[in-house]
């Protein structure tokens, strides 16, 4: 088994050589992988399969591999908008 570490989530990627490939070892659709590409970020509901697979192509990807090379995950949900003050008093 290689034993080299993910040195960044593209490397993670390159396992399986393309997104298809990776997509069908994985049951996900094509266009979620692709998403996780574009993202540099891979959901942790994923991860039991990534490792699992990857172990399968004789590469060892842990959980912490994965934490090390996915990108922070960005802020959800809508701004908060403020009440504008208002100039006008009221007695």
């Amino acid at each position: 088994m290689n034993q080299s570490s993910p040195q960044s989530i593209h490397d993670i990627f390159a396992i399986w050589g393309s997104v298809s490939t990776m997509a069908n070892d994985l049951g996900e659709k094509r266009d979620t992988v692709f998403r996780w590409k574009l993202r540099e970020r891979i959901p942790e509901d994923a991860w039991g399969k990534i490792i699992e697979r990857a172990a399968m192509r004789e590469r060892l990807v842990t959980a912490s591999d994965l934490l090390k090379v996915n990108k922070p995950m960005k802020k959800r949900g809508r701004p908060v908008i403020r009440k504008r003050r208002s100039n006008y008093r009221t007695a």
